[in-house]
């Protein structure tokens, strides 16, 4: 929260994109009045919406659009004598993809959790039967990612691109509007990952070696 808007009756508030200043048209603003039922308005093609016969405030404008991060801003009263408020809306980021073994086929009884660093969340999401998972909507920022699977002798956790150690493990940014895709690779149970390439002087690849 933290913006002050005031609001007035015949003044139109706009929804707009957070980067490219367009407007967010279909954009659903509820006012949260403290003690009354919520006032519902939807904004334009043009990202103006109108809200009447406000008393005075304060009150909470909580504004949600397709593809967007809700916005919630605090509201003053109409007699204050300023326009409604231009809200900016913020596209959400997804963290997508796919959980699979050391050989690199889909884990099964997989859950998923993508986490900010020094977060407590506990929010573990199930991959579907090829390993597949989605995580959002996100707030644009830096995440983590962690897969738990149960091999039916108890729980192991692996975290991106496919450490056990969650100190070890690679951060992933996204930004407004991203869809990241990247694939998990479980480690072993007793072991680690070990991958290479094997080439003979020169860097000439070596396509069998024992």
């Amino acid at each position: 929260m933290g913006l002050v808007a005031r609001v007035r009756g015949h003044d139109p508030g706009h929804v707009v994109d957070a980067l490219a200043g367009g407007p967010v048209a279909g954009a659903r603003v509820r006012v949260a009045i403290p003690g009354a039922e919520a006032i519902y308005a939807m904004a334009d093609d043009g990202g103006q919406f109108l809200v009447n016969n406000l008393k005075a405030g304060p009150y909470a404008l909580i504004v949600q659009g397709r593809g967007y991060l809700e916005s919630r801003v605090m509201a003053a009263g109409p007699e204050a004598g300023a326009a409604n408020p231009r809200i900016a809306l913020t596209r959400y980021a997804v963290i997508a993809g796919r959980v699979t073994d050391s050989e690199g086929y889909p884990e099964i009884s997989t859950v998923v959790r993508t986490f900010a660093k020094g977060t407590t969340s506990s929010d573990w999401h199930s991959a579907d039967e090829r390993g597949e998972f989605r995580s959002g909507p996100l707030a644009p920022g830096v995440y983590y990612l962690a897969a738990k699977v149960d091999r039916g002798a108890g729980e192991r956790v692996t975290y991106y691109p496919g450490v056990i150690d969650e100190a070890s493990a690679r951060p992933l940014t996204v930004v407004a509007g991203q869809v990241l895709r990247v694939e998990l690779r479980t480690v072993p149970d007793g072991g680690v990952i070990v991958a290479g390439a094997i080439t003979a002087p020169g860097g000439r690849p070596v396509a069998v070696c024992r």
